[in-house]
Order: C-alpha cells, then sequence, then structure tokens
C-alpha cells in the first residue's frame, strides 16, 4: 500500500521561508535543515479552537541546521513575524524529547505539534539529537 505524502500549502511554505529570513540573526550562515511550528501550553489536536483562548500559549519555531537548534517566539499577531529568540543549542549537546503530541527540548516549555506538522516535530527532534557537524 502506497504512503501518503504530505505536500505543504503555498501559504505555509511562504510563511516559513519568512521565518527563515527573519531568523536569520540568530542563525548566521547556516542553513535551516528543517522548520518545526508549534505551541506552548496546550495541544492544537486537543483543544483546537478554543485552546489559544483559555490558555497563554505561545507560537513557537524550532528550527535545526547542520550545527543548532534554535526555538524561537513567533508574534501573536503575525505567523511570519519572530518576537525573540528563547534558545539555541548545538546539535546534540541537549536531550530532545518527543512525545505523541509534542517536542520538549532540555528544560524548556514542551511545544505541541499541531497535526499537519507532527512528522516536521519528529524530524527536527531527529536530527537536533545527533552531534553536530
Amino acid at each position: 500500500m502506497e504512503q501518503l505524502v504530505r505536500v505543504p500549502s503555498d501559504k505555509r511554505m511562504r510563511i516559513e521561508r519568512k521565518l527563515v529570513e527573519k531568523a536569520r540573526e540568530y542563525l548566521g550562515d547556516e542553513e535551516v535543515l528543517r522548520l518545526f511550528r508549534g505551541q506552548t501550553s496546550v495541544s492544537p489536536l486537543l483543544l483546537p479552537l478554543i485552546g489559544p483562548l483559555l490558555f497563554p500559549v505561545k507560537l513557537r519555531a524550532v528550527m535545526v541546521t547542520e550545527r543548532s537548534i534554535v526555538t524561537l517566539q513567533q508574534s501573536r499577531w503575525s505567523q511570519s513575524t519572530i518576537a525573540r529568540l528563547v534558545s539555541r543549542h548545538e546539535c546534540g549537546s541537549v536531550t530532545v524529547e518527543v512525545t505523541r503530541l509534542g517536542l520538549k527540548i532540555d528544560g524548556e516549555e514542551k511545544i505541541f505539534a499541531a497535526l499537519s506538522t507532527l512528522e516536521d516535530m519528529k524530524e527536527v527532534a531527529r536530527l537536533a539529537s545527533r552531534a553536530a557537524a
């Protein structure tokens, strides 16, 4: 049986491209290998519509390069805007834990995935767990 391949939407690709451009000051000349976007506090799979209204969620983008794993806070008002750097670690230097619904990097808040970003989350964790090149 063939496995279905998820193709990112044009809008999603534009947002992610802009995020990478705006993260350049934190990435330097490093190329982004994979990007994962999610939120803290509550999984969008459990409370998709009312979760952000009831809980103080923070939108996060996690980018993995050959050498680093970088976590950024996205703006609440614009998906393609970065509010601040949350953390930057060398690949393989911190614990990256994947659960069914989220990603936990070292002692930071868990970042929960939307259904459309579960595979991205797993790949980010795999790449971030290896030793830096």
